[in-house]
């Protein structure tokens, strides 16, 4: 940063500004579980609180985020420090039905009719 770019800069200006675009705590939790969920079934609490806490940047604490991972009724605990939902749950047997009815319908793979 050169002297006058520093200069340009007086420290009242940063600190007093009004930051924008921060999301509330409920919109923060939403997205956190659609980010969380993505790719994976399952997460680690503390994974799912970093989540929130990155989603609501000035508005949700750390404690807040704690309880969120730990208690919420979002969340259903299928092991020792890991969340899910019950909607990826019941994606999951969904899936694992549509699976087991198409075992034995089709040919094998690689066959090649030989």
């Amino acid at each position: 940063m050169t002297p006058d770019e520093r200069a340009s800069l007086k420290m009242e200006s940063v600190k007093g500004s009004v930051s924008q675009n921060l999301l509330e705590g409920p919109i923060a939790k939403n997205l956190a579980l659609e980010h969380l969920f993505e790719r994976a079934s399952v997460a680690r609490e503390l994974h799912a609180a970093g989540m929130l806490l990155r989603r609501g940047i000035c508005r949700v604490s750390v404690e807040e985020a704690r309880v969120f991972a730990g208690s919420d009724d979002f969340f259903v605990h299928p092991g020792s420090n890991l969340v899910t939902t019950r909607e990826v749950l019941a994606e999951e047997a969904a899936l694992l039905q549509t699976v087991k009815a198409g075992q034995g319908v089709y040919a094998e793979l690689g066959c090649g009719g030989q």
